[in-house]
């Protein structure tokens, strides 16, 4: 019977190289992984708090062994065990703000936003905006407050588009900011 799992298993990881494989740097990553690395990762990403010993025992493997494996991939950066908040515990709407501005302007105001709790999401973007925002709100007064005193008083600012929504669907979880 574990023979016949360790199969379903190998073809799942296959399968999932599959669709991976198209993306070279991120194959490169999947690529130190195996099967059993996946499936730790599994149990971790649904209870991240699951002992070794557990972890282990659902997968034929010592705790030891599972405690190594994750030992290796923080080690290798392709793991980082943190806590996050759930996001519909603290915040009712969500925002994306697309801003378009000068290079300037958009460094100086990702490194201001990267260390806001409400912004859950910020990507620089080619196109007619530069700067994307997801932004976590408890009330529409919160998104416009937002809005009005960091995005409308930027110099030059040449484009803004707000798209106002429910809370995200991912990621269903955010990191506090302890600044």
């Amino acid at each position: 019977m574990i023979r016949e799992a360790l199969f379903v298993k190998k073809a799942c990881f296959r399968e999932f190289m599959k669709d991976v494989s198209d993306f070279k740097p991120i194959r490169k990553r999947f690529d130190k992984m195996n099967v059993l690395d996946l499936e730790i990762l599994s149990y971790l990403s649904h209870n991240g708090r699951e002992s070794f010993a557990k972890i282990g025992k659902k997968i034929n493997l010592s705790a030891v062994t599972v405690k190594n494996r994750v030992d290796k991939l923080t080690r290798d950066k392709i793991l980082k065990v943190q806590g996050t908040l759930q996001i519909d515990q603290f915040y009712t709407l969500s925002a994306q703000i697309y801003i378009g501005a000068k290079r300037e302007i958009v460094e100086k105001l990702v490194e201001s936003l990267a260390k806001r709790q409400e912004v859950y999401h910020l990507v620089k973007t080619a196109g007619r905006s530069n700067l994307m925002i997801g932004f976590l709100a408890s009330s529409l007064e919160d998104i416009e407050q937002f809005i009005t005193n960091e995005i409308r008083t930027l110099p030059e600012l040449r484009q803004l588009d707000v798209h106002i929504g429910e809370i995200p669907i991912v990621p269903k979880g955010f990191l506090p900011q302890f600044n």
